[in-house]
């Protein structure tokens, strides 16, 4: 696969993946255009990445290979190749004809993009020289190892009808005969492996097929497959930090990343026979890293309690199994497989006695929803610092030094570097604010490696003595940074510096950074800010959360949606970073805030995300932020929502987006009027520059029936800035309030035209403007607009709620309640303004609201 398709296939999966499953084959229909090639690359992704969090590891590129077609009807060596039958755990598997000796096999080839890794070559030959040596009924038999004229490698494996574990368990859970019975030949197979030295790594589900027979019960022998994971013991093939395997049947030893025994296998097959009799794995989550952390930190629940049927006897002996220190599992295969059999023998006695009241148990199965939740700091537009500063230390000398950091530039065009520039100013910024110097934040300039007139009057009027100025480029493989503190007052150069790293180490560049300007600062506070710790250990993990935080800042769709994939990338390196699992919960929070993708597809994910990074960092204050507002919008879990509010402004008192974010909502929508007015003035005292709390204090006069305030303020931040689409659309609204019509339908009318895409202008603007266009009497020109609401949501998802504002203004009030209803069967978060917002005031004390904010729990 080339570089561009495999761009091709990787866009149109990322799309596809963020829009209903049963709109996806349409879709497919319009980007493929007949490529059915595409359209099968594309759709087996989509298969891959519905089996939830089934390969660690595994990236999209491997995907790719593993999707690279094979030599259909051509011959390699004396095998003749049919069909592409799977992928196994190191390469494609086709079915294939032994011509000599007149058998079918299976040929397993390494990985195209692996082809010249010695490394892996060598994994495979082990493979089959390992598995080779193993005469076993329940081990896959090895015929042979050989090359392609290509230069791949392949292994010729027996070849045997049947179905796997894992196609039998998404049908059903087994009957407990069977699942032990299964579970017995396993353990056969695995001690069998296990006396001449061999690992498996890789037990799973998927690696276990259930081979037609004659023979047995029932019907079927089970094959252990797919040694590709093997590894001779005291023979390192594999790097000892190397997490290999399927995340939700590694043992924690393995999942750690440190090197494995026979008892990682013995885990393993307990974790599937948990499956087998319960139906549900042990330890379960969305995402990989999600299920590493349960595995490493968390304890299952006990079979039995999962469902009583599997008996207290066979629960304890799986809880054995699943010991996470492996010393206290069993010593020997063969020692689990006695345990089984003795469990089974007690299982049947009690079975016996308890006869007539097990008939009638019913099955109970508890399926629990891996959630977990993630940041988001501003609901609207504007771009906001986001600060992750620990608590400020007490300062014994003297005032709180003044001091702004300007965004850090780059002296050439570059991404990388304007990623690399952001994070580095941003890391300043807290490391300063977690000593406290408190640098206020800044909007981004042009040309920050100067003092020109408007960054001096920006750091003046945020009360800075001194600012900070950077310039970055890189000269080959060296990254070079020109530091400079200037004197906001005349622009006078007080010290300069540069720093000097190779590329790859932007953690060592952040550290001398945060440094260097401690020194210069004062000498007081070096020690203070030098151990801020950095957020991750991996160079490229920092650098693709940045590159997703850059993305995120845009505050678009498309910036959303490719922050995201940075935040999963960065994951994929270090699922402990914390930070990229806010990063990540924040992007899907703020897509489902503002109507870019459905409610039940960005809240979940966003909350699953949000709570793993408090799982791993507690007082991550953006998270907390973030998941209120996940449990606001989406959950309608009130009480835990303002709890997750005044936690990140009990974390972060002198942080403004956290005031901010509690005051606009929260109090505000709750009709807590007085407390928001004082939130959001404390806000706007610590960050006076920032246009969207300013935008916001407008908004909040508005919300509590003051347009007349609403109006002065929102006109001084359109004087600072007339672009401000938060502060035009919110004006308009105030001026709706006001009964100023024509300046409602003015002012809208252009925030609409701001906001136009390739469907159409934003939703809210349509509502705003038919609403508008309604009180001033131009019934026939709402009506239009309603329309083309309407026809917009064909074509794109549009929040139901706008739909019945419109309705609304046009007196239409089944209509109205119509739309409400599928707003509330959606979970909008634009509901919750039902409550309190002054748009609907008309419609609030029909009993229909009443019961609609009851069901919703705000009544």
């Amino acid at each position: 696969m080339t570089p561009e398709r495999w761009q091709e296939v990787r866009s149109l999966f990322d799309r596809a993946l963020d829009m209903p499953a049963e709109d996806r084959s349409a879709f497919l229909d319009e980007a493929c255009k007949g490529d059915h090639d595409l359209r099968e690359q594309v759709e087996s992704l989509l298969s891959a990445d519905n089996e939830p969090a089934d390969v660690f590891g595994s990236s999209f590129e491997n995907v790719a290979d593993a999707l690279a077609p094979g030599d259909i009807g051509g011959k390699i060596g004396p095998y003749r190749i049919i069909k592409r039958i799977g992928r196994g755990g190191m390469g494609v598997v086709y079915l294939a004809h032994d011509d000599r000796l007149g058998r079918d096999v299976a040929l397993k080839f390494i990985p195209v993009h692996l082809s010249e890794d010695e490394g892996a070559r060598k994994r495979l030959i082990a493979e089959a020289r390992a598995v080779s040596v193993l005469d076993h009924p329940h081990i896959c038999t090895i015929y042979d190892i050989g090359e392609a004229p290509d230069g791949r490698t392949y292994i010729a494996m027996a070849y045997y009808e049947g179905e796997t574990l894992r196609s039998r368990l998404e049908r059903r859970r087994l009957p407990t005969d069977e699942a032990l019975e299964i579970a017995a030949q396993l353990a056969s197979a695995l001690e069998a492996a296990h006396a001449r030295g061999i690992v498996h790594r890789d037990i799973k589900p998927g690696n276990v097929l259930l081979a037609s027979s004659t023979s047995g019960s029932a019907g079927y022998s089970v094959k252990l497959l797919d040694f590709g994971l093997a590894k001779m013991a005291d023979h390192d093939l594999t790097r000892t930090g190397m997490a290999m395997g399927t995340v939700a049947y590694m043992s924690p030893e393995q999942a750690d990343g440190q090197v494995v025994g026979p008892p990682s296998d013995l885990w393993s097959l307990g974790v599937m026979l948990y499956e087998m009799l319960t139906g549900e794995r042990p330890f379960k989550g969305e995402r990989g890293p999600i299920i590493i952390y349960a595995i490493l930190n968390k304890d299952h629940k006990p079979a039995a309690e999962v469902d009583p049927e599997v008996g207290p006897v066979l629960s304890a002996t799986i809880d054995r199994a699943l010991s996470k220190n492996s010393e206290q599992r069993y010593g020997t295969a063969a020692a689990f497989a006695r345990a089984l059999t003795e469990s089974q023998t007690a299982g049947h006695a009690t079975q016996t006695q308890d006869s007539t009241r097990a008939s009638g148990v019913a099955r109970r199965i508890h399926r629990r929803l891996g959630v977990g939740i993630l940041v988001l700091i501003c609901v609207i537009i504007g771009a906001v610092w986001f600060s992750t500063k620990e608590p400020n230390i007490d300062v014994a000398h003297g005032s709180k030094a003044s001091v702004a950091v300007m965004p850090f530039v780059s002296s050439t065009p570059s991404d990388s570097l304007e990623y690399l520039g952001a994070a580095l100013t941003e890391e300043l910024v807290d490391a300063l604010s977690a000593a406290g110097f408190d640098p206020p934040p800044l909007p981004s300039f042009t040309g920050a490696g100067t003092a020109d007139s408007t960054m001096v009057r920006a750091a003046l009027a945020a009360g800075a003595e001194r600012l900070v100025v950077g310039n970055l480029r890189q000269d080959g493989s060296r990254l070079r940074l020109q530091l400079r503190l200037l004197q906001s007052a005349d622009g006078d150069e007080l010290w300069a510096d540069s720093l000097d790293h190779p590329v790859q180490e932007v953690l060592a560049l952040r550290d001398e950074l945060v440094k260097t300007v401690s020194r210069q600062l004062t000498q007081n506070r070096v020690e203070a800010i030098s151990n801020t710790t950095p957020p991750t250990v991996s160079d490229e993990a920092y650098l693709l959360y940045f590159k997703g935080r850059y993305f995120w800042n845009k505050r678009t769709r498309e910036g959303l949606e490719r922050s995201i994939d940075y935040f999963r990338q960065a994951l994929d390196i270090d699922p402990t970073y914390a930070r990229a699992w806010a990063g990540m919960g924040d992007s899907y929070v703020l897509l489902g805030n503002w109507g870019f993708l459905s409610p039940e597809q960005a809240y979940p994910r966003g909350r699953a995300a949000l709570e793993t990074a408090l799982d791993l960092e507690p007082n991550l204050a953006e998270a907390h932020t973030a998941l209120a507002f996940a449990l606001k919008d989406y959950f309608w879990e009130w009480e835990k929502a303002e709890y997750h509010f005044k936690k990140a402004v009990e974390l972060q008192p002198d942080n403004a987006t956290a005031h901010h974010q509690y005051a606009l909502e929260f109090l505000a929508v709750m009709g807590r009027y007085d407390e928001a007015l004082e939130e959001v003035e404390t806000a706007l005292t610590l960050d006076p520059l920032s246009l969207m709390i300013a935008a916001d204090a407008g908004r909040a006069h508005s919300m509590a029936g003051r347009p007349d305030v609403a109006i002065e303020r929102l006109e001084s931040v359109l004087d600072i800035d007339s672009t401000f689409f938060p502060a035009k659309l919110f004006l308009g609204v105030a001026y709706v309030q006001a009964g100023m019509h024509d300046e409602a339908i003015a002012t809208i009318q252009q925030a609409a035209e701001w906001s136009q895409d390739d469907v159409g202008p934003s939703a809210n603007t349509q509502a705003y403007l038919a609403l508008a266009l309604a009180r001033a009497g131009r019934h026939g020109e709402a009506r239009d607009v309603l329309e083309r609401l309407k026809a917009m949501s064909e074509k794109r998802f549009v929040m139901a709620y706008w739909i019945a504002i419109a309705h609304m203004a046009l007196g239409e009030t089944d209509e109205t309640f119509r739309y409400l209803e599928r707003s509330f069967e959606r979970r909008e978060p634009v509901l919750i303004y039902l409550k309190e917002g002054r748009v609907l005031d008309s419609i609030r004390t029909d009993p229909r609201a009443t019961e609609l904010l009851t069901r919703m729990g705000l009544n």
